[in-house]
């Protein structure tokens, strides 16, 4: 008879976990929608496509604002670095012997898909009890913040209250 071993996290981390997955999908369609932004400037600019010559762009394009678009390539590059991330935590969570593909379900469902479904929805999607589907998806935001925690920690990061990220050195 196997155990289920459960993971636990404090309200306070569960409510911070929840802000940071509820981020996810308008962070990435943000970027995604900026990079392509910033694309079409930079082909206007130059008939160049962004990633025709990014190494090179600052060296060979006067009409490019090139410490403008620095900024905006290292702030699309941290968002991205962040989903990342958090892509790794969700695939672990999937990899979780207990209940984690129910777990990634709920997550992605709830927090990473592109489209969002709401609670009701997940449960009849899922065809779960209600009380099983709240019980599961409070494990799985534990599963993740665990999972996070982890690959944070592997990546040299760490979680801060106010859910920066920070590179330790």
């Amino acid at each position: 008879m196997s155990e289920t071993i459960m993971i636990k996290c404090t309200a306070d981390q569960a409510k911070k976990t929840k802000a940071l997955l509820k981020l996810y999908r308008n962070v990435l369609h943000n970027v995604n929608n900026n990079i392509v932004f910033l694309d079409d400037t930079v082909y206007t600019n130059s008939r160049k496509h962004l990633t025709d010559f990014v190494g090179s762009l600052m060296d060979f394009e006067p009409a490019i604002d090139s410490r403008d678009l620095n900024d905006k390539l290292e702030a699309y590059y941290n968002f991205l670095s962040l989903l990342s991330l958090i892509d790794k935590a969700a695939a672990l969570v999937y990899e979780y012997p207990d209940n984690g593909r129910k777990y990634y379900e709920i997550l992605r469902l709830y927090y990473l898909g592109g489209i969002k479904y709401s609670h009701d929805e997940i449960i009849e999607e899922l065809e779960m009890s209600r009380s099983n589907y709240y019980r599961y998806f409070e494990q799985a935001i534990a599963c993740f913040r665990c999972h996070l925690m982890s690959v944070l920690k592997a990546k040299n990061y760490e979680l801060h209250d106010e859910l920066l990220l920070k590179k330790s050195s």
